[in-house]
């Protein structure tokens, strides 16, 4: 047999796909595809005390929304942290661009109009922001992944409906 002369990539170029459902979800549902369920390792010990070293916006952030993660634990508190960073850097990147003087453009030595550094700050971190959170299961679609409640409200609608 020859050798294949087809180069080899170490980089996946198909797509992810579709994230697998939650083992709680699953259980919730009662098991709709009815095929043996994996036994998931559950994070252990309770999210620690927010970092000393976190500047007031990503301090603000972590109590902010701590007491609202049951969910999120110990060992997930890198990931929480890396929300918080991201959440910081990119409210002080808007702060800062809305300053006289920043904009969306900036001109460069050459005379040329290019995007100004603080969008791709902002934006870099914003997509931080969103990856960490989904692992987190802050966002309403990751909610709804986790099978987590939602919050009960008093809306005009549903008083009109009964």
């Amino acid at each position: 047999m020859g050798v294949s002369k087809r180069p080899v990539s170490i980089v996946n170029t198909m797509g992810k796909g579709r994230k697998p459902t939650p083992v709680a979800v699953k259980l919730l549902k009662g098991n709709p595809g009815k095929r043996p369920l994996k036994d998931v390792p559950q994070a252990k010990g309770e999210l620690p005390e927010c970092p000393l070293w976190f500047d007031d916006i990503a301090r603000g952030e972590w109590e902010r929304l701590a007491g609202d993660i049951p969910w999120v634990r110990g060992a997930d508190a890198s990931m929480f942290e890396v929300y918080c960073v991201a959440y910081s850097q990119w409210r002080r990147a808007l702060k800062k661009q809305g300053e006289p003087g920043n904009g969306f453009v900036a001109s460069t030595s050459a005379g040329s109009i290019k995007r100004h550094p603080l969008v791709a700050i902002a934006v870099e971190a914003a997509n931080q922001m969103k990856a960490a959170a989904a692992e987190l299961g802050l966002t309403p679609c990751a909610r709804t992944r986790l099978g987590t409640p939602m919050a009960k409200s008093d809306s005009k609608f549903k008083k009109f409906v009964g």
